[in-house]
């Protein structure tokens, strides 16, 4: 009967601890970044990037849908992926002439939907004039308040005239993140019906990763079992109180299903 008990209460334990993940301190991911060798902006990545998964994880935890009804929200994003898919195919397939057939308003709206980080981080730093920066910089040093009128007059006509350059690339990455975002939540509650959730929240943890992977180490993903991609992964799920150790061997195996799913999806013509 002790022996039941026992083991009955260590099974609670570890259904317990199926539910312990703990946001790691600025320390932990400092040291990380120090281990790893990242740069200031390499170390940010990793930061947004563990912030962002654990995001979409307190979410998931919020939601507690029930089977049927999670199953049927899966449907669905499933439905809105294939929709994604065609775009994202007809964007690649014609953006040499979406700059001939698209109106004007229409690829100036893209650039004024778009952030100024965004247009950096697709276009490059020298897409916006520091320029600009400095004046919106002097007018805050003058007022001492953020205008955010001012700072629409100053970057509307920057970005209408982004839009009309380079429209059609900025609207094709802002479909590919929002297809990759949508594959990784969809997996996340896939995951969620047949796993344990410690086991659901490293998976989504090291997809995440997967997905900040050419910002935080300057490249793709690799598959090798000891690589650099391999070694953050399992130091960011341990830092998150998670064993990363134990999950290193099938980070590849990860890497390579989530690489195959995700241009599968953008590389099949519809």
């Amino acid at each position: 009967m002790k022996t039941d008990n026992k083991k009955a209460s260590t099974k609670k334990s570890e259904t317990q601890a199926d539910y312990e993940i703990q946001l790691p301190t600025e320390a932990n991911l400092a040291k990380i970044a120090q281990d790893m060798r990242l740069t200031a902006e390499q170390a940010a990545a990793l930061q947004d990037a563990v912030c962002h998964a654990f995001s979409q994880i307190g979410l998931y935890k919020q939601e507690n849908h029930s089977p049927e009804k999670r199953k049927d929200l899966i449907a669905r994003m499933r439905n809105l992926e294939k929709l994604l898919v065609k775009l994202d195919y007809e964007i690649n397939r014609s953006k040499s002439y979406m700059s001939d057939y698209l109106p004007f308003d229409a690829l100036e709206m893209i650039g004024l939907r778009s952030s100024p980080a965004f247009v950096k981080e697709v276009l490059g730093e020298k897409a916006i004039s520091s320029s600009i920066d400095r004046q919106i910089t002097s007018e805050f040093a003058e007022k001492g308040k953020v205008d955010l009128v001012k700072i629409d007059s100053f970057l509307r006509p920057v970005l209408q005239a982004v839009g009309l350059k380079h429209g059609p690339k900025l609207f094709g990455q802002y479909i590919k993140d929002l297809l990759t975002a949508l594959v990784t939540w969809r997996l996340l509650n896939a995951d969620g019906s047949k796993k344990r959730p410690t086991l659901v929240y490293r998976q989504h943890l090291v997809r995440i990763l997967i997905v900040f992977s050419q910002e935080i180490l300057g490249k793709r993903a690799a598959k090798s079992p000891n690589g650099k991609f391999v070694v953050l992964c399992e130091q960011v799920l341990t830092a998150c109180g998670l064993q990363g150790s134990t999950i290193g061997p099938s980070i590849p195996k990860l890497v390579e299903e989530f690489y195959t799913s995700t241009d599968a999806l953008r590389t099949k013509k519809k």
